[in-house]
C-alpha cells in the first residue's frame, strides 16, 4: 500500500523513556501537520527502531507506522524503500540514523543541532520550516525520480583529529 506515496523515514529508539530526546513527538507532529493540510494521504511515516509492544501501540495512535526490533536486513529494506529521511533528535553524539540515510542516498530533514549540522542536510529550527522542506522534497522527487548519489563517511580524519587531541593534551600534562 506504498505505492504511488511519499514514504518517510524516521530510525531510532522509540521507547517511552527516549521519546522526548529521540524526537518522536515532533516526528508525529510534522505528520499531524499535513493532515491539517488534508495532505497526510500521499504520505507514510515510519517509525522503526528499538520498542516494546506499548512502544508500537502508541507510534500507531501517533499515525506512525511502527517497525520495532528489526534485523538488520529489514532495516536495509526500509531506508531502500524510503523516500526521505526525518529525524528530530534533540542531542546526539553522533547521529547514526542519518549517516546510513545519507548512505542510502536519502534527502534528509533533522533538527537544528550542532551534531547535525555536521552532515550536508537540511537542519531546521521548527516544525512549519520542516514543513516546507518536507513538501519541496515531496514535489522534487515527483518531478525527478534520479538515481540516489550515496554519501558514505570514512572515520580516518576524525579519527586522526582525536589522536592530535589526545596528544596535545598528553603534552601539556607533560609540560606541568
Amino acid at each position: 500500500g506504498w505505492d504511488g506515496k511519499t514514504v518517510v523515514l524516521n530510525v531510532c529508539r522509540f521507547t517511552k523513556a527516549e521519546r522526548y530526546y529521540k524526537g518522536v513527538d515532533e516526528y508525529a507532529d510534522l505528520k499531524g501537520k499535513l493532515a491539517e493540510k488534508n495532505m497526510s494521504d500521499s504520505f507514510i511515516f515510519i517509525m522503526a527502531g528499538k520498542a516494546t509492544e506499548a512502544d508500537v501501540e502508541d507510534a500507531f495512535k501517533m499515525g506512525l507506522v511502527p517497525k520495532a526490533n528489526l534485523s538488520d536486513d529489514d532495516l536495509v529494506e526500509l531506508y531502500a524503500a524510503a523516500d526521505i529521511y526525518v529525524n528530530f533528535s534533540k542531542w546526539e553524539g553522533y547521529n547514526l540514523g542519518i549517516a546510513q540515510a545519507l548512505a542510502m542516498g536519502l534527502p534528509v530533514i533533522a533538527s537544528d543541532t550542532s551534531a547535525h549540522r555536521e552532515f550536508p542536510i537540511v537542519t531546521c529550527s521548527h516544525s512549519e520550516h520542516a514543513l516546507e522542506v518536507l513538501l519541496r522534497l515531496k514535489d522534487k522527487l515527483a518531478v525527478s525520480r534520479t538515481p540516489r548519489s550515496p554519501i558514505a563517511y570514512d572515520w580516518n580524519s576524525h579519527l586522526q583529529e582525536l589522536d592530535g587531541y589526545i596528544k596535545e593534551i598528553v603534552l601539556s600534562r607533560n609540560q606541568l
